[in-house]
């Protein structure tokens, strides 16, 4: 249900931000790791506004728990065994199946703050009922908050199993 308050102050960055605009104004952040919107940093709200408002597959991952949010064109990557309750997660629950391939680059990110690309990586993602085998092409770099220190991770990603079955 929106608010006086959500329909602009605070929710403004989520202008023109499709289904994940509505799902993030309507989730409980005050209950996650980032807590309430009105306190999240600039730099997290101008990062979301960046991702809700393009058709690239796109995610962020924010602070220590490398909280998971995602757009639209996202909702395919995770499919319905993983949308709508991905939003608010720590990615290393979200993606547990492929942890082992991508805790190393968030690392990487977080610690080093230094940006990863990777070409046509093989992941078994769980999808439910089964586990897929999905080839992506990738990259991680930092998103540096207000302090200059890394806050959280931007992840583009394209989805290239088509052309690695065909070259297979």
């Amino acid at each position: 249900m929106k608010t006086e308050k959500n329909e602009g102050g605070d929710f403004k960055f989520l202008i023109g931000g499709g289904e994940m605009a509505e799902r993030i104004r309507g989730f409980d952040w005050a209950r996650s790791p980032l807590g309430p919107v009105e306190h999240w940093p600039q730099s997290l709200k101008t990062s979301i506004s960046l991702i809700l408002n393009t058709t690239h597959p796109m995610w962020i991952g924010w602070g220590p728990e490398v909280t998971f949010l995602y757009n639209d064109a996202y909702i395919d990557v995770l499919s319905l065994a993983k949308h709508p309750q991905a939003l608010g997660k720590p990615c290393s629950e979200l993606w547990a199946e492929i942890w082992d391939i991508c805790e190393p680059l968030v690392e990487k990110v977080f610690q080093k703050g230094e940006a990863s690309f990777r070409n046509d990586v093989r992941f078994l993602m769980n999808r439910g009922d089964f586990i897929e085998e999905k080839f992506y092409s990738f990259s991680y770099s930092p998103i540096r908050d207000e302090s200059g220190n890394v806050g959280g991770l931007f992840c583009p990603t394209t989805d290239v199993t088509p052309k690695v079955l065909n070259t297979r």
